[in-house]
């Protein structure tokens, strides 16, 4: 079973059937409802991937900087209804995996959640160093 984060609108219809198809996809689901408990459930399970809103939650890039600071490994997924996030530049150059228009596409999100997989899998062995 593969673990993420989420910090989404858990009761929006649309978050259910993501989270339906998730599951059904093996992966652990680790709820948060703010940004502290992303950073601590990041630490406490060594979550891979972190899944956040930004339509329900105020952020800067500062805080991408120092999440990926403490976490190097986590791959960072965002939604939103708006396609331009100004305050968020540094984030979505340096930090963010990526960015993704409500509504969710859940075989996207499904497609983007196995590249990663794929990709640290690969980060992880040893005869896939140059």
């Amino acid at each position: 079973m593969k673990d993420l984060v989420a910090l989404m609108d858990m009761k929006s219809r649309e978050w259910i059937e993501v989270e339906r198809m998730l599951n059904d996809c093996d992966y652990r689901i680790h709820p948060v409802h703010s940004l502290e408990e992303l950073e601590r459930a990041i630490g406490l399970t060594g979550c891979q991937v972190a899944i956040l809103d930004l339509d329900i939650v105020s952020v800067h890039s500062r805080f991408f900087r120092l999440l990926k600071a403490e976490a190097p490994h986590l791959s960072i997924l965002t939604f939103s209804e708006r396609t331009f996030h100004p305050e968020l530049k540094e984030a979505l150059t340096h930090h963010i995996c990526a960015s993704f228009r409500k509504p969710i596409e859940p075989d996207e999100l499904i497609y983007w959640l196995k590249a990663l997989a794929s990709l640290g899998a690969r980060s992880r062995d040893p005869t896939d160093i140059p």
